[in-house]
């Protein structure tokens, strides 16, 4: 093998279970990189433009989405705050639910031979468990500084 060669990508053994466990991976995994992936990357310093683009674009699909696809004429409510049992929301995580299928379909046709399975699965594991500890980390560390300062205004 000489320096010029180029070596072909890692072909990963199909896992268990078939078609059904090959599109809801896909699934999952298309919703999760559209749930959390502008927000980790709003995480990072100097990429604070991306949740402010994040958050126009998604205010238009939503809107759009709300409109043309369910046919609702209430007016979206985008404030921040709150529960997230706002209609926006629900419109919102819709509109996600589609596109992640659309993606997993789109997926399962493009790439039959699941060449990409392997890496993404393992890249989706690591990301899962930081997203999880980042978010237990925040709500911990949100509680104890509440706590400190209701204590201290009790006292």
């Amino acid at each position: 093998m000489n320096a010029l060669s180029v070596k072909s990508a890692p072909v990963f053994p199909p896992a268990p279970g078939g078609w059904g466990r090959r599109v809801a991976f896909r699934f999952f995994a298309s919703f999760y990189l559209l749930y959390a992936a502008t927000s980790a990357l709003s995480e990072v310093p100097g990429f604070s433009w991306v949740s402010r683009a994040d958050d126009t674009v998604r205010r238009v699909l939503v809107s759009w989405f709300g409109r043309v696809v369910l046919r609702m004429d209430q007016p979206m409510d985008f404030s921040t705050g709150g529960s997230g049992d706002k209609l926006s929301d629900w419109v919102g995580a819709a509109l996600m639910l589609g596109l992640a299928a659309v993606a997993a379909l789109a997926w399962c046709g493009f790439d039959r031979g699941r060449r990409a399975d392997g890496w993404v699965r393992d890249f989706l594991r690591i990301a899962l468990r930081y997203t999880l500890a980042s978010s237990m980390l925040s709500y911990g560390i949100l509680k104890l500084l509440q706590d400190r300062k209701s204590t201290r205004l009790n006292s």
